[in-house]
């Protein structure tokens, strides 16, 4: 299974987690105990940390990641477009 690193931080599975070899894990990740993670799916940490929790259940060709921060319809800390 790819689990890789970025911008210096690398993904946290509990030792109970089950995670098919088929997912993608990177970056900013914590998986909790109990949780399984199916063929496919991809949860990425690379803008906000994802952090996922016990006995939790990601199915197959599943994306997870974070966004940029919103306030009400605009970007936190930029200007309405």
């Amino acid at each position: 299974m790819p689990v890789l690193p970025y911008k210096g931080r690398s993904p946290k599975i509990h030792e109970d987690a089950i995670v098919s070899p088929l997912a993608i894990i990177i970056g900013d990740v914590e998986i909790s105990e109990e949780t399984a993670v199916f063929p496919g799916a991809v949860i990425r940490g690379d803008v906000a940390k994802i952090t996922v929790g016990k006995c939790s259940n990601i199915q197959e060709n599943v994306v997870i990641h974070g966004g940029d921060t919103y306030e009400g319809d605009t970007l936190k800390g930029k200007p309405p477009t």
